[in-house]
């Protein structure tokens, strides 16, 4: 039961492993998950080692690469615990990915892009049809242009997981 806050009033008893299974099989970006569930499933916080791959290390210095890095270790930490804390990448991008496209602006997803190529990752993004200022979501279903830009976006929003799955430390 939760109250009209979103607080946990009372719940009956849910294993944490329950609680993992719908998450991987319905995943959610950390921003869309409510209080009371990172509550339960963060009794046990993972720790990540403060590494790069040898392929993403040029994204360390971009501030804008640091925050997506921190919404991939927020799903890993709302997913997982110390008892099975090596998730499926796939389902951490997916997550991230989902949150990236529903909550932004097409130029903050354009600015990753940019940042990438500036790093050597990735060519030069083509410049879009649509008006950047418009939310990431309405310029997906128009713009082509865009679309395939979002394709690279979210290869490496893949490897970014793949890097933090491999980083997580279990308590």
């Amino acid at each position: 039961m939760i109250d009209i806050e979103g607080n946990l009033l009372e719940s009956l008893p849910v294993e944490k492993a329950e609680l993992r299974e719908d998450l991987s099989m319905h995943p959610r970006a950390a921003s869309h998950t409510p209080a009371w569930l990172v509550e339960r499933l963060g009794s046990a916080p993972i720790g990540f080692r403060d590494r790069w791959t040898e392929t993403l290390a040029p994204l360390a210095e971009s501030p804008n690469w640091n925050i997506v890095r921190d919404m991939v270790r927020d799903v890993i930490q709302v997913i997982g615990d110390d008892s099975q804390p090596l998730l499926e990448s796939d389902v951490v991008a997916e997550g991230v990915s989902s949150d990236l496209i529903g909550s932004t602006r097409a130029s903050q997803l354009m600015r990753l892009l940019r940042d990438a190529s500036a790093a050597g990752l990735v060519e030069e993004p083509a410049s879009l049809r649509s008006d950047e200022s418009r939310p990431s979501s309405a310029v997906l279903k128009e713009d082509d242009v865009f679309r395939q830009n979002i394709l690279v976006l979210m290869h490496l929003v893949d490897q970014l997981a793949t890097q933090e799955v491999a980083n997580v430390v279990p308590a």
